[in-house]
């Protein structure tokens, strides 16, 4: 199987799209927030004990930090991560 340069590209073309269409819902800080709060979660994953537990900790906190950022409920937003 072989994979040609714009197959590789793909993925990256997908997350810009998502990315702009965040932008369009919500502010720049908010959606940086929010994707490092998922990067956080989705770490936790390969992880065990005190790593694991940290990137649970610094996940929460993105999203924390996110939700002070917004003037409307959170959990609507909180799905998109």
């Amino acid at each position: 199987m072989s994979c040609s340069s714009d197959d590789l590209l793909v993925p990256f073309e997908q997350v810009e799209s998502v990315h702009r269409d965040l932008l369009d819902l919500m502010p720049e800080q908010i959606v940086d927030a929010l994707a490092l709060a998922w990067h956080h979660e989705h770490l936790s994953y390969q992880y065990h004990g005190k790593i694991k537990y940290a990137h649970q900790q610094q996940s929460q906190q993105w999203l924390d930090f996110a939700e002070g950022l917004l003037a409307n409920p959170f959990e609507p937003h909180k799905i998109l991560a």
